[in-house]
């Protein structure tokens, strides 16, 4: 039983860390669904137990998940689609934030003589000087 409650029910705290030390894929697979869920809607999850659990023995996904760059998490290839087998995939958590990197460029506009900012996917590329440029 636990100590944390007073109704003689476990608390929702130690409820949740023996459904995770009693099946940890499964607890994994809920947690990954209801995070989906929430962000994006129901529509977004078609992926059923059995193939997370593949994929989760596959590339030990339980024991390399967390929150630290190294860590495995479960992404989408095409953000647009929903999550299922053929769209999934595992990567690092360093490698899935390098990806949404948005890059701040900048452009010379001759119609309002100004500078304008706008987000890219893609890095500044530096601007060569001419030869003629004294500086």
């Amino acid at each position: 039983m636990c100590e944390h409650s007073y109704t003689g029910r476990q608390c929702n705290t130690c409820a949740s860390r023996t459904k995770r030390a009693n099946n940890p894929v499964r607890y994994a697979y809920d947690t990954l669904k209801a995070n989906v869920i929430r962000r994006k809607g129901r529509n977004f999850w078609a992926l059923s137990f059995e193939e997370f659990k593949e994929l989760a023995i596959e590339f030990d996904y339980v024991g390399k998940k967390g929150v630290t760059s190294k860590s495995y998490t479960v992404d989408t290839k095409d953000p647009t689609m929903g999550y299922f087998i053929g769209n999934i995939r595992v990567i690092e958590n360093g490698a899935n934030s390098k990806k949404k990197r948005k890059f701040l460029n900048y452009e010379w506009s001759e119609h309002d003589g100004r500078m304008i900012a706008f987000l890219t996917d893609n890095e500044p590329v530096p601007q060569q000087n001419s030869t003629d440029d004294p500086f």
